[in-house]
């Protein structure tokens, strides 16, 4: 595990090696909504994770956008894929905070789990011996004591 010990080390994953870009319908349309109203005991959570997100590369904070989405408060913890400059565009949200703009795919994107699966199909393409489904890899060899 020495070896490889930046790939197990703490924090939000980040794979450099592919920004993913979202097609939008022919007919989409930009739409704009207000953020929704958020209760006052989780204000301080929420914009504690605004700004962690933003330390992290996740968010950045935009002046003004065509488009944007409210918040919709549900815990979770995520690995990250980054999206290119032209899918950012679309993938802004209102908060009580203002506007921020998504630099990395967030759940609830429709095609972000055939995405993250090809995206890591790709990645272990060619190693024998393993097999992943989303974020979970199987690694075995071919004799018990090999795995070990």
């Amino acid at each position: 595990m020495r070896r490889y010990a930046k790939v197990f080390q703490e924090g939000l994953g980040h794979c450099k090696k592919h920004k993913v870009h979202l097609t939008l319908k022919s007919d989409a349309q930009p739409r704009f909504f207000k953020p929704r109203p958020l209760p006052f005991a989780l204000k301080p959570a929420v914009e504690m994770d605004i700004q962690r997100l933003v330390h992290n590369g996740v968010l950045q904070k935009v002046e003004h956008s065509n488009s944007a989405t409210p918040i919709v408060v549900v815990p979770k913890t995520s690995k990250a894929l980054e999206l290119d400059d032209e899918s950012r565009n679309f993938m802004v949200i209102t908060t009580h905070l203002g506007l921020y703009q998504y630099t990395r795919l967030p759940f609830g994107i429709a095609a972000a789990p055939a995405i993250f699966q090809h995206t890591m199909e790709t990645m272990l393409q060619g190693l024998s011996g393993i097999v992943c489904y989303l974020d979970d890899v199987i690694v075995t060899g071919k004799s018990d004591a090999e795995h070990l």
